[in-house]
């Protein structure tokens, strides 16, 4: 089981009650090393990773307040609360949207080098996996992958889903992407973000329809 998440740093998504201290920045920062300590001592020894640092590029009302320093500590206090889980950072938009660079790319890019010259205890790189209509050709995705795998760290794709109409070319994405995913060597696994209609964020999961009636996209994974 991975765990997901300990630190989305912006007010949409933390716990409600820090924000009664942006005003406060050195409780503001005690406040985010308790929170990660509590959850990973409570699961510790439970989870194979944690996603450590969630959405950096639009999600930055933390590092705006207490600097960009402060993630590397979030990395150093999830591997003392937890020394046996991998430590993850996790984005989205980087394998999804055809091939190039883009700002949000970019900024992944700088965002590990930073932690990894600060010395935090990153041991894996999460690259989500959601796809709509514009879908990344398994050239670029293979580009994208040598970019990322150059730190030397594990991917994983994170949390794949192709939402889209048309079941059969979404089912042929899945039977490439995946096939492409495990060809290269930096990649350790992939987690499918839903496999389901039933209980899916979008309502369109990879692998069955609400009556499980197996999709395109389940054979082909079925025959992989």
């Amino acid at each position: 089981v991975r765990g997901h998440v300990l630190v989305w740093p912006g007010w949409k998504n933390l716990p409600k009650y820090l924000k009664n201290y942006q005003q406060q920045p050195d409780k503001l920062r005690a406040e985010v090393k308790k929170h990660i300590r509590e959850l990973a001592t409570a699961m510790k020894g439970s989870l194979l990773s944690w996603d450590v640092l969630n959405e950096p590029f639009d999600n930055h009302d933390l590092m705006d307040i207490l600097g960009k320093d402060v993630m590397p500590e979030w990395f150093t206090e999830a591997r003392a609360a937890d020394p046996g889980a991998q430590l993850f950072i996790n984005d989205y938009a980087i394998l999804s949207g055809g091939g190039g660079d883009t700002p949000h790319r970019d900024h992944y890019e700088k965002t590990i080098q930073f932690l990894l010259e600060k010395g935090a205890p990153l041991d894996a790189i999460g690259l989500q996996g959601h796809f709509g209509t514009s879908l990344t050709s398994p050239d670029d995705l293979f580009k994208l992958l040598d970019r990322y795998a150059r730190f030397g760290k594990p991917i994983w794709i994170t949390e794949y889903d192709v939402v889209m109409d048309d079941l059969d070319l979404a089912g042929a994405y899945t039977r490439d992407f995946y096939t492409l995913a495990f060809s290269h060597p930096a990649v350790a696994g992939i987690v499918m973000w839903g496999f389901w209609d039933g209980s899916h964020w979008k309502n369109n999961a990879p692998m069955y329809k609400p009556d499980w009636t197996l999709k395109p996209g389940g054979k082909a994974y079925r025959d992989l």
